[in-house]
């Protein structure tokens, strides 16, 4: 998340900068080209990595995983082993499923990214 948040203030504060330089004087062109091509690099950094979306991919499999500790936590210490068999089953099948949607998720954005393309081959240009 730090550097989703950092990369955003980047923006934000380059691009402010840039613009105030432009308009400030025409001394320091250079310089304003500079800030504006490393504000540029930020946003492309975001936007190209998905930084937010894979912080939040992240968080959700890691708060799901805690559920899936939790729970394991309250299978009975006297419980049959039989028992104990069936739930630690069923625990591992839980962590499956969220592997499974873990992945999709992932791909799936990157998915949603082609198909915009194919079906819209101008706007690449």
């Amino acid at each position: 998340m730090w550097l989703y948040n950092v990369l955003s203030v980047s923006i934000i504060l380059l691009s402010a900068t840039a613009s105030i330089l432009a308009a400030w004087s025409k001394d320091y062109q250079i310089l304003t080209s500079v800030v504006a091509a490393i504000s540029a690099l930020c946003a492309t950094i975001l936007v190209q990595f998905r930084v937010r979306e894979a912080w939040q991919l992240r968080e959700q499999g890691r708060i799901d995983a805690e559920e899936l500790i939790a729970e394991a936590h309250s299978i009975p210490d006297g419980a049959s082993r039989e028992h104990t068999l069936k739930q630690a089953v069923a625990l591992r099948l839980k962590a499956h499923a969220i592997e499974r949607r873990q992945m999709t998720l992932h791909f799936a954005e990157r998915s949603r990214g082609q198909e915009n393309d194919r079906a819209n081959p101008q706007s690449r240009n």
